[in-house]
């Protein structure tokens, strides 16, 4: 059995240079997302997770509970 990176390259048909130019690709966009979340990106996430949470409870909260059956003669109920 190929191992994984042995496997994608003969199966994409890439070579060297590309996968150099995609691992740079990847250290420098780890590296980005590793500062931003250092830099406060986690509490960003944190708030906007909050708020989509909060309003989801709120929208489920007015939700109408079932209706009610209505009597044998089919009038409302008063």
């Amino acid at each position: 059995m190929y191992p994984l990176h042995l496997f994608l390259r003969l199966e994409t048909g890439t070579g060297r240079d590309d996968w150099l130019l995609l691992s740079v690709a990847a250290a420098a966009l780890t590296t980005f997302i590793g500062i931003w979340l250092s830099s406060g990106g986690a509490e960003q996430i944190t708030l906007g997770l909050r708020g989509v949470i909060s309003a989801a409870v709120n929208e489920i909260g007015r939700e109408e509970g079932p209706v009610p059956d209505l009597p044998p003669g089919g009038e409302d109920i008063p």
